[in-house]
């Protein structure tokens, strides 16, 4: 299985239990990207969990069916997983089989500790986060950003996973970047160029031979996003 989009840009496969940075601008095509990185990886046979904190589960299964997925059936068979942060945002309890309660990383350590303890690594496992400066709205920067560090990349490498941890450019201050950058396998940008265009680069990867150049997104009317030709 491949990651779309990002190991097209690769020269080769990003190996299993790599964790990812993806900055993204706020008017970006970062959301429809992580969907469609999502939903091909689920066509190829794998395994999603993808933790939402800007997006209600009900939006990202609509898009996905969008895709041509039938969610509840990889629902039903443990081929996708709604990790639902985002209800907790709102201050309501999450109906979700994965709902957490909160975003304080001190209820999270506890959850994250659970989850660690009673998991076994499993192959084929695409983990990814659409906005983790979302804990920045409950949490100190210097909190959250160790709680990333120490609980969050390990709990991903112990889970045997391949992780994207998506953060929104110019919120932080530049030191979260820095620490955030060191820690990661590899580093992709989404943004949008002077001239309007959606682009996307791969920026560093440790791990593998990278294509640095910036490159164009498409969207399709199905939110599809896919390299420009």
């Amino acid at each position: 299985m491949r990651i779309s989009i990002i190991e097209e840009l690769t020269a080769a496969p990003i190996p299993p239990r790599s964790n990812i940075l993806v900055e993204f601008d706020a008017d970006s095509q970062w959301y429809n990207t992580s969907f469609t990185l999502a939903a091909d990886w689920m066509k190829q046979g794998g395994t999603v969990s993808y933790n939402l904190l800007m997006r209600s589960p009900e939006k990202l299964r609509s898009t996905l069916e969008k895709h041509g997925l039938d969610v509840g059936e990889l629902e039903e068979n443990d081929k996708f997983r709604v990790q639902d942060y985002y209800t907790a945002t709102l201050g309501k309890s999450s109906s979700e089989i994965h709902g957490w309660r909160s975003l304080k990383i001190h209820d999270m350590s506890v959850e994250f500790a659970r989850v660690a303890f009673g998991s076994e690594p499993e192959s084929g496992l695409l983990r990814i986060w659409d906005n983790m400066s979302v804990l920045g709205r409950f949490n100190e920067d210097k909190t959250w950003v160790e709680f990333m560090l120490s609980r969050g990349l390990p709990l991903g490498i112990g889970l045997g996973a391949t992780t994207l941890h998506g953060i929104v450019n110019g919120v932080h201050e530049s030191w979260v970047y820095k620490r955030l950058e060191d820690a990661h396998d590899g580093i992709v940008d989404v943004r949008v160029g002077n001239d309007g265009k959606d682009l996307i680069r791969v920026r560093s990867m440790r791990e593998v031979g990278f294509d640095r150049k910036w490159h164009e997104l498409t969207i399709s009317p199905n939110l599809e996003v896919s390299l420009g030709k």
